[in-house]
């Protein structure tokens, strides 16, 4: 069971054991007031000062938004969710009633980054992905993400892993490849997506590949 605590700035939980668990709500003095179950299996309470929303993970992660209040008003009362899956909420002192939706599947970002930048010609390099929920969602993305090389598939799809993984993250790493010409060359990172989270692109990694001096077959000034 989930409570609010107005008066000391926090969600309260007692477990079916009868512990009892606090957490803090990040901004100081905003009087939570009421609490639901969302779809997204969060907890979405009110925040009556400064007028926000806000959501708590059952792993204790908080997020919150600001809510357009009327002019009539400075504060808002009372969440519930609705039969349809989303949330809804009253304006104190307006007889409004406001729908706020829910999205159950949670954005992400993805990051590429290389295992040698700038490497050699001829030395394999890897990339590897890093996607992330963006805001913290109740899990982690799964599925796959795929590597693109100036445009060109670099092998097929790789299984994200927690393994190595930042926390609240995922990673997943290409096969090296050697036969990188000498320049610069683009690298992107696609997540798939899953049920519970959308897909997303990383930005181009400029992966540079430069020769060495064994490989031009140069001594170098000075040296014998």
């Amino acid at each position: 069971m989930w409570f609010t605590e107005a008066n000391v700035n926090k969600i309260g939980r007692i477990a079916t054991t009868g512990v009892v668990s606090d957490f803090s709500i990040p901004t100081p003095n905003s009087f939570p007031l009421t609490v639901a179950t969302g779809p997204d299996g969060a907890l979405w309470f009110s925040e009556n000062s400064p007028a926000q929303i806000g959501r708590l993970t059952t792993g204790g992660v908080f997020s919150e938004f600001p809510v357009p209040v009327p002019a009539c008003c400075n504060s808002f009362y009372g969440v519930t969710a609705g039969p349809d899956g989303n949330l809804r909420f009253t304006f104190a002192a307006a007889s409004e009633l406001v729908r706020l939706e829910v999205v159950t599947t949670l954005p992400t970002t993805t990051t590429a980054a290389s295992s040698a930048n700038p490497s050699t010609f001829g030395q394999p390099v890897s990339f590897t992905a890093t996607v992330c929920s963006n805001p913290v969602g109740p899990s982690t993305p799964t599925g796959t993400a795929t590597f693109t090389v100036d445009g060109n598939p670099l092998g097929g799809p790789v299984t994200l892993t927690t393994s190595g993984a930042p926390p609240n993250c995922e990673i997943a790493t290409s096969l090296p490849i050697s036969s990188l010409g000498a320049g610069a060359h683009a690298i992107v990172a696609t997540y798939g997506g899953d049920t519970g989270h959308q897909g997303s692109v990383s930005a181009t990694l400029s992966q540079n590949v430069v020769f060495s001096n064994s490989n031009t077959g140069c001594t170098p000034v000075g040296q014998t």
